[in-house]
């Protein structure tokens, strides 16, 4: 399942690079290099960390867990860019780790690998998500999401056939 669902994204959106003149890939590709590899890499890491979260935790929580990606990257992005950061916002950041925090207690599941996982997922999410920030004006997002489902799904392939999994 995982492979054709990053293949099939990747499949999409390099017919929409195509078709859209707009885009350019073709001809920067070469000067992207770099940025393609970083943005690969850490889709495939968080890929990995997601799906095997994912399969150890409850959907429900899970999904809460996961939002922490979002303070990763307001906090990355006051810290580094020195965007700035309201206290509403600090609030609201605040009572999500307190909200994680007492759910993953509360549930029994403060210190298992599925949490483990799913806090490291939530994290490579939101370096992730800042690293795009800092790349955006550089490259296109679409040619962006291209390079990570593109990788993801030839992870996937190699996990397989190194692994002997089942996709």
């Amino acid at each position: 399942f995982v492979f054709w669902w990053f293949a099939s994204a990747a499949f999409f959106l390099f017919v929409i690079i195509l078709v859209r003149k707009d885009i350019a890939f073709f001809n920067k590709v070469k000067g992207e290099v770099k940025t393609a590899v970083v943005i690969a890499l850490m889709g495939v890491i968080t890929s990995v960390l997601f799906f095997s979260a994912f399969s150890l935790l409850e959907p429900s929580f899970y999904a809460f867990l996961i939002r922490l990606a979002t303070i990763v990257t307001i906090v990355l992005g006051v810290v580094v860019l020195k965007e700035r950061f309201t206290r509403v916002e600090l609030f609201g950041a605040f009572i999500a780790l307190i909200g994680t925090f007492v759910l993953s207690y509360n549930a029994g599941n403060f210190l298992t690998l599925g949490v483990l996982l799913g806090i490291a997922a939530a994290l490579t999410i939101g370096v992730q998500d800042f690293v795009w920030k800092t790349m955006v004006k550089d490259v296109h997002p679409i040619t962006m999401n291209f390079y990570r489902t593109f990788a993801a799904a030839l992870a996937v392939v190699l996990l397989v056939i190194t692994l002997g999994l089942a996709a």
